[in-house]
């Protein structure tokens, strides 16, 4: 059985703009209730087991679901805040909680788009930092580490600087394909 709670930390689970969310949850052995307003009785929610499943639509809404994971609970939310906003939000629940974030995942992409992680790598191979691409790409850093992170699981490195050779290789490869070189 899925451990409902992160072992090295006792976090709550707390899944991001992820469709699945929510059946993990269940599947998990949690109590899944509509919305993130928790009884004001008891306090610590944690041995109840209860996932709030909520769409975050502004700044109340998400200081509601921090209150809610400090409280215990574990979320499945669906984040729809501007950017800056949206960062804030995860980086405070980053702190409470194991955050899955499913927005920064790049699985089962159509082979004729490019991965999300693609612009962040080819901002790194002209030459920016981390923070550098990720202002030009228009991402927080803790979402750039998130890419990063998976641009290294798809393409099989262990190192950002090989991602980064195995990603200019293979667009390269690609682009001389297209041309028909």
């Amino acid at each position: 059985m899925t451990r409902w709670r992160d072992r090295e930390h006792d976090q709550p689970l707390i899944y991001v703009d992820d469709p699945c969310g929510p059946d993990r949850l269940l599947e998990a052995g949690f109590r899944v209730v509509a919305g993130i307003d928790l009884p004001d009785r008891p306090f610590d929610v944690s041995d109840a087991r209860v996932a709030c499943v909520e769409s975050v639509r502004d700044t109340g809404e998400g200081v509601r679901c921090v209150l809610a994971a400090t409280r215990g609970a574990s979320l499945a939310i669906n984040v729809r805040l501007g950017a800056h906003d949206r960062e804030a939000l995860l980086d405070e629940l980053a702190g409470i909680g194991h955050v899955i974030d499913g927005s920064a995942e790049s699985t089962a992409q159509p082979s004729e788009t490019r991965p999300s992680w693609a612009p962040l790598l080819d901002e790194m191979a002209a030459g920016d930092s981390v923070a550098g691409a990720a202002r030009k790409v228009g991402v927080s850093r803790r979402t750039a580490y998130r890419l990063l992170e998976a641009a290294r699981d798809a393409l099989g490195v262990d190192t950002n600087t090989s991602a980064i050779v195995t990603h200019v290789r293979t667009e390269g490869a690609r682009a001389s394909g297209e041309r028909g070189v």
